[in-house]
């Protein structure tokens, strides 16, 4: 027995839907079979919960999504129930996926029956597998490259969304194939999954639901010339959008020697706000502790912030830091670049950037010179120097070295390497003087910028 367990998809809504519809049908199953077993229940005290081939019943289309045919049955579905709910309510909302759920199993129970019934045959239907069939292509269309764990006896798997989905419902479209189009178990999943399809669809379409460019149709240009997945509107959208289309390594190539207009825009040739705000913070507390001595010294140390801490500690406060600055890690790890750059431009927008760690940034950095995209290092660079935090330094060591080589404005790199201070001397007179790497990097740098100013 295949036993999903669990998922990594980045998740927006508790799953309270979810959890309450898998504790009724724990709560129903044990009850009937308790009753059951003691004698205080028969088959026909419960016939009316299930599907009954013999009648239409609307009520029934309702109660036998809570209804298991045996221990082995409730278990699967509701381990699949847990892991697609929680995708799916977890991106789309309680309400969403509720409907969903809901839709799907009640419309699929009702021609169930009403196929059942015309065929004349005489086994009743229960289950909510599905809806869960319908849950498993919205968790496609939501999140097709996150992963699902599961469990093969004693093994523990790995396997994207898509991937695992798309195998179930193969096997549902070859029983359907098989067993002649009969009304089986296999035909309700096919039908769910192509109820689930549209309802997803239709909420991706109508930008009900934000699944960061992680969706089936942003990751796959060629889905969105189908007007059922991509409407009109969201084509018009990105024609309009600019912000994207800007490509700062071919304007900074081009750049000649007296052209400043780019430089000053990726902010290279003055000192940040926050550095200057930090240094004035800095005279401020000096020249407190001088009118201080001599005066009785406090028996605690005050911690003082600083205004690059206070501005760090204020963006990670942000409601809506946490959810994209995972989405910004996520893209980084994942090594999609262009997702991320879009995340980094949007906590950028939203002046929350600077909540970002240290090593995020240069990590952003550096995959974008792997890339050759020089320039586009710039800004993540520079908001690690008006951070002022241990990687300050290393950060201006790779400016500086896209200033005099991408930018060619070895006087920048000189000014931003001059920026680097030296640490001071040792108390001791005889004690060896050990120079920091960064310190000998930048007297290096700077002795070859000079000879070709």
């Amino acid at each position: 027995m295949i036993i999903p367990y669990s998922t990594d998809t980045p998740l927006y809504h508790w799953p309270i839907v979810t959890g309450s519809v898998i504790a009724i049908n724990v709560i129903a199953f044990f009850t009937i079979t308790i009753g059951v077993l003691s004698g205080s229940l028969s088959f026909e005290d419960i016939q009316w919960l299930m599907l009954m081939p013999d009648q239409i019943n609307p009520l029934q289309w309702i109660t036998s999504l809570f209804i298991h045919a045996h221990i082995a049955h409730l278990i699967s579905n509701m381990f699949f129930l847990f892991v697609f709910g929680l995708i799916v309510e977890g991106k789309a909302g309680s309400l969403r996926f509720s409907a969903i759920f809901f839709g799907v199993g009640i419309a699929v129970a009702a021609i169930t029956q009403v196929g059942l019934y015309v065929t004349g045959s005489e086994i009743p239907g229960v289950g909510a597998s599905a809806a869960i069939a319908g849950l498993m292509m919205v968790a496609l269309l939501f999140a097709p490259e996150n992963e699902v764990y599961w469990l093969l006896f004693v093994w523990r798997i790995d396997t994207p969304i898509a991937v695992f989905s798309m195998y179930f419902i193969a096997l549902d479209v070859l029983g359907v194939a098989i067993s002649g189009f009969e009304v089986t178990a296999a035909t309700g999943h096919v039908l769910g999954a192509t109820l689930g399809f549209l309802a997803g669809a239709y909420l991706l379409r109508t930008d009900q639901v934000d699944c960061e460019g992680w969706d089936a149709v942003s990751r796959n240009d060629w889905l969105k010339q189908y007007p059922i997945l991509y409407s009109d509107k969201q084509r018009q959208r990105d024609k309009t959008r600019t912000v994207d289309d800007f490509d700062p390594v071919t304007s900074a190539l081009a750049l000649e020697g007296g052209d400043v207009e780019n430089a000053v825009r990726y902010g290279s040739t003055t000192i940040p706000e926050v550095a200057k705000s930090y240094q004035e913070d800095r005279k401020k507390r000096q020249e407190k502790r001088k009118l201080q001595r001599g005066k009785q010294q406090r028996k605690y140390k005050r911690v003082h912030q600083t205004v690059a801490e206070q501005l760090t500690l204020k963006c990670q406060a942000d409601p809506e830091f946490n959810r994209m600055a995972f989405v910004f890690r996520e893209s980084l790890k994942a090594g999609n670049m262009i997702e991320a750059q879009r995340q980094f431009r949007a906590l950028d927008s939203a002046k929350l950037i600077h909540g970002i760690a240290e090593q995020t940034l240069i990590a952003f950095a550096k995959q974008l010179g792997k890339a050759n995209q020089w320039t586009d290092a710039i800004r993540p660079l520079m908001v690690l120097i008006e951070k002022q935090g241990p990687m300050m330094d290393e950060g201006r060591i790779t400016l500086a070295q896209i200033q005099a080589k991408v930018m060619k404005r070895s006087d920048l790199a000189i000014k931003t390497l001059e920026q680097i201070e030296s640490p001071p001397p040792p108390s001791e007179p005889n004690q060896p003087v050990v120079v920091p790497e960064v310190i000998r990097r930048r007297d290096e740098l700077l002795c070859k910028f000079k000879q070709t100013v």
